[in-house]
């Protein structure tokens, strides 16, 4: 089957001429009478890791208003695609995208810190980035928005619990550190207690302002003052999550 997509632009009317798979090859035209505008509810966003599941940016969009010259060979083809670009870059090089079939699409705080992040921003400077609407009838045809620029300065993506302990003189600054590559209240990390029943605690930063204690049967609380043990001596990968305050350990071979 031969397939042939053309794009003929007049004015404000645009057709996208398709070939059916008959014999005779019948011609089927798309035509789409408008480009949708695209609309962002905020350009300047302020972007932290305590609102990184909050709505950050919504855009949206009129609906495009196409029709097939044969309605019976007519499909529901249409995506809209976010395309988001380093500012002034024209899309060149290289873009962060989102895809949906609705007239509106939300980034939490969170996707919109990494797709800062993934175009190579460095965290905390401020930086601006191009974003535009690709109404997509063929993926030869893209049929663009207006250009919306949207300022932020992104945040380091990965956080930190520190564990000081008898492992180490119980100084928080000199502390391991448990990771959260995602800052997603997942932490990570691997330390080797000297000896069984080693006591350590937990802190969200390198001070003793707050701590977080062992409130029994694997849980974690800022109001118990108890402190954690190792289960035994060795190298042991410990993770925590704030998010339903727990914590475990796996021994890993030598």
């Amino acid at each position: 089957m031969k397939s042939i997509i053309k794009m003929i632009s007049m004015i404000s009317v645009i057709s996208i001429t398709l070939f059916s798979c008959k014999k005779d090859e019948q011609k089927v035209v798309i035509t789409a009478k408008n480009i949708p505008v695209l609309v962002s509810s905020n350009t300047t966003v302020s972007l932290t890791k305590d609102e990184a599941e909050e709505e950050a940016v919504n855009f949206s969009w009129d609906t495009l208003d196409y029709k097939w010259s044969d309605p019976s060979v007519s499909t529901d083809i249409l995506t809209y695609t976010i395309q988001i670009g380093r500012s002034g870059d024209d899309f060149r090089s290289g873009m962060i995208t989102k895809t949906t079939k609705s007239k509106s699409l939300a980034l939490s705080v969170q996707e919109l810190n990494k797709a800062f992040l993934d175009l190579g921003f460095l965290p905390h400077d401020t930086s601006k980035v191009d974003i535009r609407l690709n109404a997509g009838l063929a993926p030869n045809a893209p049929l663009y928005s207006n250009v919306i620029t949207l300022t932020a300065s992104p945040y380091e993506l990965a956080s930190y619990l520190y564990v000081p302990g008898a492992y180490q003189g119980w100084d928080p600054v000199t502390a391991l550190r448990l990771q959260s590559a995602m800052s997603n209240g997942i932490y990570i990390g691997e330390i080797n207690f000297p000896e069984a029943d080693s006591e350590f605690k937990i802190t969200p930063a390198p001070t003793w302002d707050i701590s977080y204690g062992d409130a029994g049967s694997g849980k974690i609380s800022l109001d118990a003052s108890g402190n954690f043990k190792s289960p035994g001596a060795g190298n042991y990968r410990i993770t925590v999550n704030t998010n339903d305050n727990t914590i475990e350990f796996e021994l890993l071979a030598n």
